[in-house]
């Protein structure tokens, strides 16, 4: 398979780890990151759209189809904190667009731009969250920008499945990584797996609840 990953630089992250593994198992894979590294084909400035474009178009020239775009690539987010919600405030406006381009505007973009090149049976993943679903969460209530990030990006995925003129699969992955624990070995297979076999449009793959133990 021909795969694209955005965010795959990071030693010992997932999107690190499935670079290796897919390259491993014979598969063609372009890395697009942040950061430089021996595994990144190109790095890019995520406030520039045109420059994401213009570095993917670069890394793919030669591929005649993308079986598989893989949107790896996260952000914390701005707000998260408490002190962005009081009454002495101040707004960062340009922290609050970071987060959006690095959630919402690159990933249409390359969504778009991997479109061209794919057909029914392609693959577009993104990377997400299960708790902008709930509705009882008490915790990280101040972490707005992620969260809100996540949301706006899940919205995304289904507009992309419902709408691709491609009939491409476009979906969403809810996982938890303990890089520290040992249930990492276990849910990155898992996730692995379910990228290749995935055939669900419009849909969140949970690998949590049973790996998170």
């Amino acid at each position: 398979m021909n795969i694209v990953v955005v965010g795959g630089g990071a030693v010992g992250k997932f999107g690190n780890d499935f670079v290796r593994h897919a390259k491993a198992d014979g598969h063609e894979v372009r890395v697009i990151s942040h950061r430089t590294s021996k595994d990144s084909d190109a790095t890019i400035n995520f406030l520039s759209v045109a420059e994401a474009v213009d570095k993917f178009t670069d890394i793919t020239r030669d591929l005649d189809r993308i079986d598989v775009l893989l949107y790896n690539s996260t952000h914390k987010g701005y707000p998260n904190g408490t002190d962005s919600f009081t009454s002495k405030s101040i707004i960062k406006e340009k922290l609050y667009v970071h987060g959006f381009y690095i959630q919402v505007l690159i990933p249409h973009a390359l969504s778009i731009e991997a479109l061209k090149k794919m057909d029914d049976k392609s693959k577009i993943i993104f990377m997400t969250t299960d708790v902008i679903y709930d509705r009882e969460r008490t915790e990280n209530l101040d972490k707005l920008g992620y969260y809100g990030g996540k949301a706006y990006q899940h919205q995304l995925m289904l507009a992309l499945a419902e709408c691709n003129d491609k009939g491409a699969t476009v979906s969403s992955v809810s996982p938890f990584f303990d890089y520290e624990g040992d249930s990492y070995s276990n849910a990155f297979t898992e996730v692995y797996q379910h990228i290749f076999g995935n055939t669900h449009n419009g849909k969140v793959f949970d690998c949590w609840e049973e790996y998170a133990r």
